[in-house]
């Protein structure tokens, strides 16, 4: 079959993209609220015109930015982190940091696009490093470990045992639509 092996590729840098993205938003998120005297959900409202300004009107909803905003990141999907990172505290973030946000956003946003590119090795390659280097940048001490091991175990061939279907069926669950490169391709064609 045509997508043989090329599935498996495509399957490991979305698990690679949603896990070590997840990680590294969430842990940065977290050092910059630590830096603050108010609390995330102050934050939020304080910081409310600006992020109506900034986010889409489906990230908004998820925030619920009523008098009782969502405050649970792990709810958020990573277009929402990656939004709140740079509205609420762009301007304090160094560029690198904040490159690093943009390119794993993108990421989020074009992944589907991306297994258009599964079938040339070289491109493909070329949109696996920008996310590692991107996970690699914004990860700090902390999290640094952790992210190469989901690197490396990311990038070790995968065995043939359905984790493709389970993961994909784990994150829609969680209510997060991911394309699969058949869909992708059928699209295209």
């Amino acid at each position: 079959m045509f997508f043989e092996g090329k599935q498996d590729k495509y399957v490991q840098y979305l698990m690679l993209l949603v896990d070590a993205g997840r990680l590294v938003f969430i842990a940065y998120l977290q050092k910059l609220l630590a830096k603050q005297e108010e609390s995330l959900a102050k934050l939020l409202l304080d910081k409310r015109e600006l992020l109506q300004e900034n986010l889409t009107s489906q990230e908004m909803k998820t925030l619920c930015l009523d008098e009782n905003p969502n405050t649970d990141m792990e709810s958020w999907d990573m277009s929402v982190l990656g939004s709140v990172i740079l509205t609420v505290f762009g301007s304090s973030i160094k560029r690198k940091k904040r490159d690093a946000i943009k390119c794993i956003k993108k990421v989020w946003k074009n992944y589907a696009s991306t297994a258009t590119e599964v079938v040339d090795r070289e491109r493909f390659l070329h949109c696996e490093e920008d996310l590692v280097s991107a996970l690699r940048s914004l990860s700090g001490s902390d999290e640094y470990e952790k992210i190469e091991e989901l690197i490396e175990r990311y990038r070790s061939p995968m065995e043939d045992d359905g984790n493709n279907v389970s993961y994909f069926e784990k994150l829609e669950r969680h209510g997060v639509k991911m394309a699969r490169i058949e869909d992708e391709y059928k699209g295209n064609s």
